[in-house]
């Protein structure tokens, strides 16, 4: 649907609509994606002050693989805990994760989401594991 224009302009180009709309907005700013973030080089000191890998209990050093993956690629939560070890890839440059089942922003007619973990960043999560 075209709007009419006024004074030869389209309503949303209108000097008094944006004056207007500017003043919407800073009465009332949107609010902000996240009420809490958290410090990354908070968490990596933890990591480093775990100890050896060798002392770590299992659980302990998978929560720390998590946290590494975590930081080190930009999947949703939800995606990274749908990681499945029967649905892997691996290749010279990486290894790639196929996810086992649709997730919350998948699109139906699709295929299901992959993500490649590049060498590098495993080499870098290694690197960190072993601190």
């Amino acid at each position: 649907m075209i709007h009419p224009t006024i004074d030869s302009l389209r309503v949303g180009e209108h000097p008094l609509v944006c004056q207007l709309m500017k003043g919407i907005i800073n009465k009332k700013p949107p609010l902000p994606r996240y009420t809490q973030t958290w410090k990354v080089h908070q968490v990596t000191s933890y990591l480093e002050g775990l100890g050896a890998n060798s002392e770590l209990s299992l659980k302990q050093l998978s929560g720390k693989l998590v946290v590494l993956l975590a930081l080190t690629s930009a999947e949703r939560g939800s995606e990274l805990a749908a990681h499945d070890l029967r649905f892997r890839c691996f290749y010279p440059e990486g290894v790639s994760f196929t996810l086992p089942q649709l997730t919350k922003n998948h699109i139906l007619g699709i295929l299901l989401k992959l993500h490649f973990m590049p060498l590098y960043l495993l080499m870098l999560d290694c690197a960190l594991l072993n601190v």
